[in-house]
């Protein structure tokens, strides 16, 4: 999948959250916090490394049993909390 299309995806995905995000350069960009808490979701985007969360991300109370390897380019401005999966 080109970048593009990767971007579009993690946008979209994102916005199911509601949650104000936008695409800048080749990052999905959200300024303020952002869940996707209590879903249960088995897993997160493969392009979830393409995401900048200016405060904290939370993605607990959901299923998941690994996180994408792309997670580590991840950025996020407060907290990281995958608790209770």
């Amino acid at each position: 999948m080109k970048l593009t299309e990767q971007l579009k995806s993690l946008h979209n995905w994102a916005l199911k959250y509601d949650c104000k995000a936008y695409i800048e350069n080749d990052r999905v960009v959200i300024n303020g916090n952002f869940s996707c808490s209590g879903n249960q979701l088995t897993s997160l985007p493969d392009s979830i490394g393409n995401m900048t969360v200016g405060g904290n991300f939370y993605c607990s109370e959901n299923q998941l049993t690994s996180l994408p390897d792309s997670i580590g380019n991840m950025t996020v401005g407060g907290n990281f909390s995958c608790s209770y999966n």
